[in-house]
């Protein structure tokens, strides 16, 4: 009976969990079955090489034109077959044809198909490295390789899988530049959001994502925006499937709209020097990290990438355009930054490749906006002119670099150093961005874990002693302060996951997964006992009827409740899950038994496992059988038990009235 009924209850979830999905995705099942032909990896293959072919003709011809020009030699012969080749793209039907042929395929595989979207470390294929390396070939052949990015996203706990943009209680359409659309979101407790869309079709917007989302984890700085989400959902404009970054919303706005309403004279030289410095040290931690910006604005003259916090601080955000230092000049890239930003060297042609230069100049033209006509007086005026100058020097090599620019006596007096906190652990003074600050009421009484001390504290709530649940599970699965009487709330699983190493972050996982395991086991037993309960109760209004098919009726409820249902031999609780181990603990009191036998055996069942008489041959171990063992053996115990029960019923015909009421139950239990 409680086979049966716990059997029914989770199939019935299932199919519902199952139906919710087939709803979510018929749609998209029934595009891909009315398509007039099937999608064709060949013929994207086909589409696929053409574009990057002519791209790369394109390429190479603008760059020669270049070449030519700053050699001042005649470069007509170039640039007619540069105008021919951008004609017989811009007239064949390549593109549009790969467009859609990609589409087309993207959607077959993310219906049927999802293992060759997912073949990255990490994934359910990780442990066939053939397996995975085909998937990862077959992506970059077609143009749809987002494998990598995915996995990152998803180590540090950047993928949101299941975040819709339901989740958010409002959202609203701001300004932006480029194709991507840009959203002002309010999630259900208030807090805003900015949310940027990637469509999953375009090949450009899909590899910005993925840079944008892989260089913001590895690049994290306080003056850079960082990246709080990834996720999935259709488009808000227009159909297909989206990509969306989730950032945070900077409430001081941008520098477009601080440069619009400060006036120069109204000002503050202090709030100048705090913007460009703040501005310096997110472009030192970029070029640091071998990578350029390529698209510095304020906004005077375009939209701002520049953003202001509450105090305003300034953090560097929009990172379309980031390329390596070493990557080549691209007409995208160039195309794609504002004109009155640029370096004199970008718009002359006389550079092949992005430099950190690039970035100072276009910081120095943002520079000269920002201090505008402030009131200095003599000494701070030849300040302010050091480095402005200093920027925007014609020869890059003169040109300052970040580093040398925070030298400067302008941006170096007052300057302060990234706030030092002191651990509450282990009493080591360390960067804010090294730790984490609980959350109480009173700003300075936060107390700070910093991020070693944390990855322990993570590693030693999730460990298991002498096969006790861990403090993990226990909790919850929620971490807290550390901090010695600390009340303030658990930290949320993204601060956990960018603060701690992967190896915590890996017992972290498992140790939440055991709870959300856990919390279905008792949601199982609730459906149990309800279902018992109803037993009960139906009994009791029947209990004026028949005499004989009352005693049949408590004979039936007696041997489903105490034979034919499993319990704990500790604690009496029904247990009903098996998942191939015979060393059971129960859910309930924690009390170890023996899956063959039900013998208890206090806190470890697994050395008395190992030699229960009851065991049957076979198995891949010592403790771990197949789940038709488990239900022959207990089904040998039951019909023993049952047996037993019935030669105790005096009456042949009540016998047999038990007999016939207990036949569904023994069929469902295949006895």
């Amino acid at each position: 009976m409680h086979a049966f009924y716990g059997n029914a209850a989770e199939l019935l979830w299932r199919a519902h969990k199952e139906a919710q999905w087939a709803s979510s995705q018929l749609s998209e099942h029934q595009a891909v079955l009315a398509l007039p032909y099937p999608p064709s990896t060949a013929l994207l293959q086909q589409l696929h090489s053409a574009a990057i072919t002519a791209e790369h003709n394109i390429s190479q011809l603008q760059l020669d034109i270049k070449t030519a020009l700053r050699r001042r030699v005649d470069a007509s012969d170039l640039q007619q077959r540069l105008s021919v080749l951008q004609a017989e793209l811009r007239s064949s039907s390549t593109v549009p044809d790969l467009m859609r042929e990609r589409g087309r395929l993207y959607a077959l595989a993310r219906a049927h198909f999802p293992e060759l979207l997912r073949a990255s470390p990490g994934s359910a294929w990780s442990g066939n490295a053939d397996v995975n390396s085909k998937c990862q070939v077959w992506a970059s052949d077609v143009g749809i390789d987002n494998g990598v990015a995915s996995s990152a996203a998803s180590q540090r706990g950047l993928l949101a899988d299941g975040r819709k943009l339901s989740h958010f209680t409002s959202y609203t359409s701001v300004p932006s530049s480029g194709s991507k659309r840009v959203y002002r979101a309010v999630d259900a407790d208030g807090h805003e959001w900015a949310i940027k869309e990637f469509d999953a079709r375009h090949e450009s917007h899909r590899r910005q994502l993925f840079r944008q989302v892989g260089l913001l984890d590895t690049l994290r700085h306080p003056q850079l925006a960082a990246v709080h989400a990834v996720f999935e959902d259709s488009r808000i404009c227009g159909g297909g499937e989206a990509v969306f970054l989730q950032v945070p919303w900077y409430s001081g706005g941008d520098l477009a709209g601080w440069l619009g309403t400060k006036q120069p004279a109204d000002r503050a030289l202090a709030d100048c020097v705090q913007i460009i410095r703040d501005v310096m040290l997110a472009l030192q931690h970029l070029h640091a990290g071998g990578h350029v910006h390529c698209d510095i604005k304020p906004g005077k003259h375009s939209t701002s990438n520049v953003f202001l916090t509450r105090a305003g601080r300034a953090v560097l955000g929009d990172f379309d355009g980031v390329r390596q230092m070493d990557a080549s000049l691209s007409m995208s890239t160039v195309t794609a930054a504002t004109l009155h930003y640029l370096a004199l060297e970008v718009k002359s042609g006389a550079v092949v490749q992005f430099t950190p230069a690039c970035d100072m100049y276009s910081a120095g033209v943002m520079a000269a906006e920002v201090f505008g006509s402030v009131l200095l007086n003599d000494n701070q005026a030849r300040e302010r002119d050091v480095l402005l100058s200093g920027l925007q020097q014609e020869v890059p090599a003169w040109r300052l670099s970040a580093t040398n620019a925070l030298a400067l006596p302008l941006l170096s007096k007052g300057a302060p150093t990234e706030p030092q906190r002191q651990c509450v652990v282990c009493a080591e003074v360390k960067p804010l961005s090294e730790g984490v600050l609980c959350a109480v009421a009173v700003e300075d009484e936060q107390h700070f874990n910093c991020d070693d001390c944390l990855a322990g504290w993570v590693c030693a709530l999730a460990s298991e002693e002498q096969g006790q649940k861990s403090q993990l599970m226990r909790q919850g699965g929620l971490v807290h302060c550390m901090g010695r009487g600390c009340g303030s709330g658990a930290f949320d699983a993204h601060t956990i996951a960018m603060h701690i190493t992967p190896e915590a972050h890996a017992l972290y996982q498992l140790a939440k997964e055991q709870v959300a395991r856990s919390d279905e086991s008792r949601r199982l037993q609730a459906e149990h006992n309800a279902v018992i309960a109803a037993m009960r109760q139906e009994f009791m209004t029947t209990l004026a009827a028949n005499e004989a098919e009352q005693a049949a009726r408590q004979g039936e409820l007696h041997v489903v409740d105490t034979i034919l249902t499993l319990h704990c031999p500790t604690c009496n609780a029904a247990f009903l899950d098996f998942t191939g181990c015979f060393a059971l603990t129960c859910g309930t009191c924690g009390g170890a038994f023996c899956g063959w036998c039900l013998m208890p055996c206090g806190n470890n069942a697994h050395p008395h496992v190992r030699v229960c008489p009851s065991k049957v041959d076979g198995g891949t171990s010592d403790y771990h059988h197949t789940f038709d063992a488990f239900k022959q053996v207990q089904n040998v115990r039951r019909s023993r038990l049952l047996w037993v029960y019935l030669l105790g019923v005096g009456s042949a015909e009540l016998r047999r009235a038990i007999e016939r009421r207990l036949q569904p139950h023994l069929r469902d239990l295949g006895m």
